[in-house]
């Protein structure tokens, strides 16, 4: 953890959240909260905690992030363990801290593990995609998905002989189309 400058500390009451805590990096307006953003039911608890001592926050910074390497070439090579840390650390934190739309943060992480697959697994043939269908004008469908378009492009996408483009936006009656 880095003390924010003392200009900022001036001006702003800061609070800062971290696993480790240095008890010597202290301010008349600035805070210090020890975290471990694995547990995101901990992000309530720091928020109330925060709320005591300066009072509700305007402004939330979620500067944090966990990478557990893997082999580029077996992308599935990382555990479930150390995938649900990640996303506990990089997700459902940040989720907690500033609630996002489920469905939205859940198709992004899903189309960078498609997005990931395609690149590792290029050289054995395996093929990925993401499919998303849309309306003509590339707005969302929602609940108006039609089951034969769905079908019929993912012919096309298993007959094809080689990987298209991984994310496979497409139009009932229209195939592919990019947005």
């Amino acid at each position: 953890m880095t003390c924010p400058p003392v200009a900022l500390t001036q001006r702003y009451k800061v609070a800062l959240a971290s696993r480790s805590v240095n008890k010597d990096d202290v301010g008349s307006n600035q805070f210090n909260f020890q975290i471990d953003l694995s547990n995101p039911s901990s992000i309530a608890e720091l928020f109330t905690k925060v709320k005591e001592a300066l009072g509700i926050p305007s402004v939330v910074v979620y500067n944090t992030s966990a990478s557990t390497h893997n082999d580029p070439k077996n992308i599935f090579s990382l555990s479930l363990a150390q995938f649900a840390n990640d996303m506990d650390i990089n997700t459902k934190s940040a989720f907690a801290a500033a609630p996002l739309m489920s469905l939205g943060a859940g198709k992004s992480a899903t189309a960078h593990i498609i997005q990931a697959a395609t690149v590792a697994y290029a050289e054995k043939g395996y093929k990925f995609y993401y499919a998303d269908e849309r309306k003509a004008d590339g707005a969302p469908i929602y609940a108006e998905l039609s089951g034969e378009a769905h079908a019929q492009h993912f012919v096309e996408l298993i007959e094809g002989q080689e990987q298209g483009l991984w994310n496979q936006t497409f139009v009932a009656g229209k195939r592919y189309k990019r947005f």
